[in-house]
C-alpha cells in the first residue's frame, strides 16, 4: 500500500457541502441551454462525482443530462475483484449488472466516450470531462476555443491545487464563458489512513520518510490533536519501506 499526500483532518460534511455546489453549478449551467466542460484527471474521483450526479438528479426529479468522456474507453474499474466493492456493489455484479453508474449510464446512452482528437459535440447542452486540470496539455486545450465565447457556457475547476485565473491565462481576454472554482478536496487523513492500514492489513507499506519523523508527528499533535493519530503506531514497522525526494525503492508485490 502506498500512503501519501495525506491532510491533517477530512471533514466529510465540508466534502458533502462542496460536492454539493459543483453539482449545482452543474445544473444551473444545463438550465440555461450551456455546456460545462470540467479539467479534470481520469481516475476514480470520477466513478464518485458520477454516482453523485446521478444521484443528485433522481432526488430532483431531473432528466439524465447528456455527458461526454473524452478518453480511450473504456474508463473501467469492472474487471476489479468483487472483495473489493461494497456491499451494494457487489449485489449488482452478481446479479449481471453494471456495478458502476459509469458502466448504466453508457448502456442507456447518456455517457459517450470521445477518442482523444476526435470532436466533441458542443452544440447541445452536455458536460463534457477532459483533461488536463492544468490546461496546458490534454484534450481540454482544443475545447476551450470552441466553447469559450459563449456566455452560457461554463468551465468548472474542481482541482483544490489549480488556479483558475492562472489556467486560463492564455485564453484572455476572448473567453466569455462562466469560469466557476469548486474545489473538491477528497484527500484522506491521517485517521482515515490509520483505519485504512488497520482494515487492509498490507504486507508492505510504502510513505514518505517525513510521515514517520518525529517533527510530523508533533505537528499532528499540536494543530490536530483530536483528530490526528500516530500512523504506523500499532504496526510492524519491520514491513515499511520510507522514500525521500528523488529516491528510488524497490518493492515487493
Amino acid at each position: 500500500m502506498l500512503v501519501t499526500d495525506l491532510k491533517n483532518d477530512r471533514d466529510t460534511r465540508m466534502i458533502d457541502k462542496r460536492l454539493e455546489t459543483f453539482l449545482n453549478h452543474l445544473l444551473a449551467v444545463f438550465t440555461r441551454r450551456g455546456t460545462s466542460v470540467v479539467p479534470c484527471h481520469f481516475d476514480g474521483i470520477l466513478f464518485d462525482l458520477l454516482e453523485n450526479l446521478q444521484l443528485f438528479l433522481a432526488a430532483i426529479n431531473h432528466a439524465p443530462i447528456p455527458i461526454y468522456f473524452v478518453a480511450t474507453e473504456p474508463l473501467d474499474a469492472e474487471p476489479c475483484a468483487p472483495q473489493w466493492l461494497c456491499q451494494s456493489k457487489m449485489q449488482k455484479l452478481f446479479a449481471g449488472a453494471s456495478p458502476f453508474v459509469h458502466g448504466q449510464l453508457r448502456d442507456e446512452g447518456h455517457l459517450r466516450f470521445v477518442s482523444p482528437g476526435s470532436p466533441v459535440p458542443v452544440e447541445e447542452p452536455c458536460i463534457v470531462f477532459a483533461n488536463h486540470p492544468s490546461l496546458r496539455i490534454g484534450d481540454v486545450v482544443q475545447l476551450i476555443p470552441k466553447l469559450q465565447r459563449n456566455a452560457a457556457n461554463a468551465i468548472v475547476f474542481i482541482d483544490p491545487h489549480v488556479s483558475p485565473f492562472e489556467a486560463m491565462a492564455p485564453f484572455q481576454p476572448a473567453v466569455l464563458m462562466e469560469v466557476i472554482h469548486a474545489p473538491i478536496d477528497f484527500r484522506l487523513s491521517c485517521n482515515n489512513a490509520n483505519i485504512l492500514i488497520a482494515e487492509c492489513k498490507p504486507q508492505t507499506l510504502v510513505l514518505p520518510a517525513c510521515y514517520a519523523s518525529y517533527e510530523f508527528i508533533v505537528f499532528g499533535l499540536r494543530f490536530c490533536p483530536t483528530l490526528f493519530r500516530l500512523l504506523f503506531v500499532s504496526i510492524d514497522m519491520s514491513f515499511v519501506l520510507k522514500f525521500g525526494m528523488f529516491s528510488a525503492l524497490s518493492s515487493p508485490l
